[in-house]
């Protein structure tokens, strides 16, 4: 156990949210092991939906809560798993005012880096990376030596799924399962098992079976004879993923058949704990061999779980993190001075922005779409960017992102209108000329 007072933000799906026909929520993350997890470490831990916070209360509704649940329980750190840009630095550092440091958790480095995590990189106080060992030499330039360990699974949460599996699912087991996105070429490898006979089913966004739920997962994890693991980032042109699926199938009892990837020698024995494909041929070729050998795959996952369990867990590496944290072994980063938010940053923030603004005023939440423009002006004044290059750069940015939203709308008189009793309102004479 650790003696830390925290409090874990958390994602729930929102794609039911009226928001959402007007807005990508894309949201379907499910924290369940990851509050299972940080109980089993901590157990006065505080959680807090945040993501549904933004969405239905604004930027202001949402930091309120998490002030209050802060100084309630004199919350020491604030873990952040990112998603866009729902947290301010100006509220990270009133945070920091009430005794309360923040840890910022990035996901997906090779396709967010540049337009969303460079945009916190002088907000936050400690700094992880899911996605790849490799990832760790994008922050050293700007002076972060982030902590890399993947999305390990929560040994507790695991257990209690397993321990209580209806034993209906073994009987409906499948010789091959997949879950996850289709993303990359994965549908490659998977209709070339489907066209050579092979009885595979794959669930999640994009595949006709749709998602599952926690419980689902697991018991097909656990049931099926191999599993598929892909570590092909969405977007990263060729860059590797270190998957926590990976993890998760063999906290499940499940055996492990994954694309190949140097980093995964650092973790497993290959071919001794879990095996690995190049191509679909092989991939074929090695469903068949294992489909045969049940006792060798029994043992391979026995290999591959005692492993996880002992070293790859979620409470075993985030226990020693945060003791880490505690002891003062891990420093702090902030301030991170001299650093300056890239134009790309500053554009993504703006546009992502907008659409929640755009959002709200279609659906007539006009207070929430005022709240949201100046959660917006709030953290635009708080960023190192304001020679004069850098305020051309915002203003033009401005000028575009509202015109988007209001053209299809307003008629220009309309607009004028609008934008002249809102300057006289605010006395922002400074945006006049926009």
């Amino acid at each position: 156990m650790v003696d830390l007072k925290i409090l874990l933000l958390t994602v729930s799906d929102q794609q039911h949210h009226p928001l959402r026909k007007y807005i990508d929520l894309h949201c379907n993350s499910d924290f369940k092991s990851w509050e299972s997890g940080f109980r089993a470490v901590c157990p006065d831990i505080c959680t807090y939906d945040y993501y549904a916070g933004f969405v239905s209360s604004g930027p202001f509704g949402m930091e309120n809560r998490i002030r209050e649940l802060v100084q309630r329980n004199n919350i020491q750190l604030l873990i952040v798993p990112n998603l866009y840009y729902e947290l301010s630095a100006p509220f990270l550092n009133e945070l920091r005012g009430l005794g309360c440091r923040s840890l910022v958790i990035f996901f997906d480095d090779s396709m967010r880096f540049e337009e969303t995590n460079r945009f916190y990189l002088s907000a936050f106080d400690y700094y992880l990376t899911h996605e790849s060992v490799a990832s760790k030499a994008l922050y050293e330039p700007y002076g972060i030596d982030v902590d890399f360990f993947p999305n390990f699974p929560s040994y507790s949460f695991y257990k209690k799924i397993v321990q209580r599996l209806d034993k209906k699912y073994a009987g409906a087991a499948d010789d091959v399962v997949f879950v996850g996105a289709k993303i990359a070429d994965r549908d490659v490898f998977v209709n070339y098992l489907k066209d050579n006979g092979v009885n595979i089913s794959v669930y999640g966004r994009g595949w006709d079976k749709g998602m599952l739920s926690s419980e689902d997962m697991v018991a097909a994890y656990s049931s099926s004879k191999i599993s598929l693991n892909f570590v092909k980032a969405i977007g990263g042109a060729g860059q590797l993923q270190l998957k926590g699926r990976l993890f998760e199938i063999i906290m499940a009892g499940g055996f492990v058949l994954s694309e190949y990837s140097d980093e995964l020698a650092g973790y497993f024995d290959i071919g001794r704990d879990i095996d690995t494909f190049h191509s679909p041929s092989e991939l074929l070729d090695k469903t068949r061999f294992y489909i045969k050998n049940g006792d060798l795959r029994a043992q391979m996952a026995a290999r591959a779980k005692d492993k996880v369990e002992k070293r790859c867990s979620f409470e075993s590496n985030w226990l020693r993190y945060l003791t880490d944290i505690k002891s003062g072994t891990v420093k702090p980063f902030y301030p991170n001075l001299n650093y300056k938010v890239p134009a790309v940053s500053i554009n993504s923030f703006l546009n992502w922005n907008f659409s929640f603004i755009y959002g709200r005023l279609m659906l007539g939440q006009y207070g929430l779409a005022y709240d949201q423009y100046r959660f917006c002006q709030r953290q635009l004044k708080g960023l190192a960017c304001n020679s004069w290059a850098g305020m051309l750069l915002l203003k033009v940015a401005i000028k575009r992102c509202v015109a988007s939203i209001t053209r299809p709308i307003l008629s220009r008189n309309q607009i004028c209108r609008i934008k002249q009793r809102y300057l006289r309102f605010r006395g922002l004479a400074g945006f006049a000329k926009l």
